[in-house]
């Protein structure tokens, strides 16, 4: 079997795990996979699903059908897939000599094969605006990062731009000014021995004579 025929089936063996089988006779079966019964016949390789007769692969019904059978055994779905998914056809259908073609000039060319004039399809414009962005294929993932129209720059859009135009900018008055508060008179320093103002420690005049010596300490 080829790779793509390959994960067909094991991708349908999954889903065929949650059906419920149930044998009419030994060639026909009725599979409920919950929300439409599918009626398989393995000798025709048939289903009301249409899926095996279209695709000449095994719906999920026939392989529910089979594995109830065959007891799990995975090689009998192969008897029932066409040979055109089998890698040795593909072999044979490449086993002849395959000739070129040569050049053009040198083609055998009936005179009314070369006389006709192949037109292209009639074709027709839709109404509406014509489409820009690519249709992503099934199985395409991932995000495109958005950028803001008017400076191409992401992280922010139109309504949150942080440089607005001027004419859609809003005019924030200015906040008051508040005066600075007046300066504070300087303060008058007073004597640690008495408490008075005008002398400081050591020209204390309640300060005894013999102490004078520690003036040295005076804190002013």
């Amino acid at each position: 079997m080829s790779r793509w025929a390959t994960e067909k089936l094991t991708k349908k063996n999954e889903y065929s795990h949650k059906y419920t089988v149930r044998p009419i006779d030994n060639v026909n079966f009725n599979v409920k996979d919950g929300e439409k019964d599918g009626l398989v016949n393995l000798s025709e390789k048939t289903c009301t699903c249409k899926e095996f007769q279209n695709d000449l692969l095994p719906c999920s019904h026939a392989l529910a059908a089979i594995r109830y059978i065959f007891s799990f055994c995975k090689k009998k779905f192969v008897d029932f897939c066409s040979d055109f998914y089998k890698t040795n056809t593909w072999l044979e259908s490449y086993s002849g000599l395959i000739f070129p073609v040569g050049h053009p000039t040198e083609w055998n060319t009936p005179a009314e094969v070369r006389s006709e004039v192949v037109l292209p399809p009639e074709w027709r414009a839709q109404a509406g605006r014509l489409r820009k962005i690519k249709i992503p294929s099934a199985g395409e993932h991932g995000s495109k990062t958005r950028h803001c129209p008017i400076c191409k720059k992401s992280g922010h859009n139109r309504q949150n731009y942080p440089n607005p135009p001027a004419d859609q900018q809003v005019n924030v008055p200015d906040p008051p000014i508040v005066p600075p508060p007046p300066p504070q008179p300087p303060q008058c320093r007073k004597c640690k021995s008495c408490k008075q103002e005008g002398h400081n420690r050591r020209t204390c005049p309640t300060r005894p004579f013999d102490n004078l010596t520690d003036a040295d300490n005076d804190v002013e």
